[in-house]
């Protein structure tokens, strides 16, 4: 935590330096364990990108802390509740010297983790996709670890055949169950194992936050007609559909999956805050429409209460303009939240909506 750790000392007696800023977001852990001051232990704000030293002391309840190890209850009640979620110690005590990416298990260093594998032809798909921008800062940093596998690598045949005619006859080819089991069973990925395809289960927002919680999940992509029954009926754990559309691959779906996961993860936004007000967050509505400079542009204006200053009033505008698109554009999420109260009734009449297509 960066604010009010001045003056603190660790279990040793000896009083820790000042917060100071590192380089961003969880390239912190990589210099701290590089720092020769290794053995103290420290708190790490993935928010502010700040680090500090902090008492520790053994306690019972240790769950959302690391390895038993907690900070003083009274120094956590200082941090903000939106943002302790992305607050998190770091015990440097044995610690070895390196990169993030030296650390055998990264939990044992205070940082949330999760490992995806995706099985596919096509890796280089998949890989350069999660590459770029807030996937390619979580991978570099060791917040993801991603794992892409090629099917046509555990193929037994020179041309490295993954696909076969149906039984039965019919249009299309099937990918044969043989190089998806052996490349399964070779990499021993975390489970559960989804299969992606049009007859699963919806993927949502909520799922995503279920997803994002645990260790870590794998996805199966498939390609052709489809796949083989007996990879659905003896390997996958579940089938995941991404909407009632069809794709020519599961790729796409997978990337998919895997952004909606990992930027909910602690430290992967650079805003905690980003998520809380998005779409299908915890308010359950869509968000409300959002304004940039320049405040006029071709004649149209950002609504006057944006620029008013008044904070209490632009919250209460967007919580109306949230609840207008909504009902407008998903009136089912309006109605499986138990309807219109008489608060957002106010808000309706209070506020006309803004335009829209």
């Amino acid at each position: 935590m960066a604010r009010g750790c001045d003056g603190l000392h660790g279990d040793d007696g000896v009083e820790v330096d000042r917060p100071v800023h590192v380089r961003k977001g969880f390239r912190s852990a990589a210099e701290l364990l590089e720092d020769d001051r290794r053995g103290q232990p420290t708190l790490v704000d993935v928010q502010q990108q700040e680090i500090g030293g902090v008492g520790v002391e053994a306690i019972d309840d240790a769950s959302p802390l690391v390895r038993g190890a907690a900070m003083d209850v009274a120094l956590l009640g200082q941090i903000d509740v939106a943002r302790r979620a992305g607050v998190l110690t770091l015990l440097l005590r044995g610690g070895p010297r390196g990169g993030v990416g030296d650390v055998e298990d990264h939990r044992l260093v205070g940082l949330q983790i999760v490992r995806i594998d995706v099985f596919t032809i096509f890796p280089g798909l998949v890989d350069s996709f999660c590459a770029e921008s807030l996937l390619g800062k979580a991978r570099g940093s060791g917040l993801l670890d991603l794992r892409t596998h090629d099917l046509r690598e555990h193929t037994t045949d020179v041309h490295r055949t993954v696909d076969d005619a149906p039984f039965g006859g019919g249009a299309g080819m099937v990918m044969k169950p043989e190089p998806i089991f052996a490349s399964v069973e070779a990499a021993r990925p975390p489970r559960p194992l989804f299969l992606l395809g049009p007859g699963g289960r919806r993927f949502d927002q909520a799922m995503a936050h279920r997803l994002a919680a645990m260790d870590g999940f794998s996805l199966l992509s498939g390609r052709y007609e489809g796949i083989d029954h007996r990879v659905r009926e003896h390997l996958v754990d579940e089938e995941l559909s991404v909407g009632d559309v069809v794709l020519s691959g599961g790729e796409v779906a997978a990337c998919l999956v895997i952004e909606a996961v990992v930027r909910l993860l602690p430290g992967a936004m650079g805003n905690e805050a980003s998520p809380v007000g998005e779409s299908f967050g915890p308010s359950g509505l869509l968000e409300e429409p959002h304004y940039t400079r320049p405040a006029e542009f071709r004649g149209w204006v950002v609504p006057e209460t944006l620029r008013s200053g008044d904070h209490a009033r632009i919250e209460r505008w967007r919580r109306a303009q949230a609840l207008h698109r909504t009902l407008r554009y998903r009136p089912d999420l309006v109605d499986a939240a138990g309807g219109l109260g008489e608060v957002e009734q106010r808000l309706l009449e209070e506020f006309p909506p803004v335009t829209y297509p």
